[in-house]
């Protein structure tokens, strides 16, 4: 079976997977970043992938849910200033073991369905985002959200984000709540202007 003619990608034996359409959609329609394979498994009901993955940015949704990857998660768009057409989150795992990559998609205006955990990065760049609601819980390591449309600053509050934070060409950048959490020196933001 091949992923968009890019990779050829080995199924695992049980044809428990085979029977599965969430598993078939992945096979058929995903490819691994950098031409590597990735593996899908059922565990629990769940839908597991190992590997990172790569989504086409001309999808505008994933038509599966995903519950869990062990690598990275990236809309393939992500070298080019090719815009997508991503409109939502819904279905995309909701932990994400490295980083997620997410950039030039111009329709995604919201984070609702998206991780609720990412170990690595979180980067959604040059976006249409208007807002942090529904940003992951835990971000592993730096929050990448420069050049959307942002305003408000507060779900940073109740996200627990190790590195550093780049929320710069965004209209929060101006914000009364920005210059107050730069005061706080409790979170690093990235702050090439000033």
């Amino acid at each position: 079976m091949k992923a968009n003619n890019l990779n050829i990608i080995v199924l695992p034996d049980s044809s428990i997977y085979l029977n599965d359409g969430r598993v078939k959609w992945i096979y058929e329609n995903l490819y691994g970043q950098y031409g590597r394979d990735f593996e899908v498994k059922l565990e629990d009901g769940k839908v597991v992938v190992y590997g990172s993955i790569m989504i086409p940015y001309q999808y505008d949704r994933l038509e599966v849910k995903i519950d869990e990857v062990y690598g990275n998660v990236v809309i393939d768009n992500y070298n080019n200033h090719i815009q997508g057409n991503l409109t939502t989150l819904e279905n995309f795992p909701t932990i994400i073991h490295r980083d997620f990559k997410c950039k030039w998609q111009p329709n995604l205006l919201s984070l609702k369905g998206g991780p609720k955990q990412v170990d690595g990065d979180f980067s959604c760049v040059a976006c249409g985002l208007t807002s942090l609601d529904y940003l992951p819980e835990k971000i592993g390591r730096n929050l990448v959200v420069y050049s959307n449309k942002i305003e408000n600053l507060s779900p940073i509050l109740e996200s627990k984000i190790t590195g550093l934070i780049d929320i710069e060409y965004n209209p929060c950048e101006k914000s009364q709540e920005y210059i107050n959490m730069l005061k706080t020196k409790k979170y690093k933001f990235v702050n090439k202007n000033k």
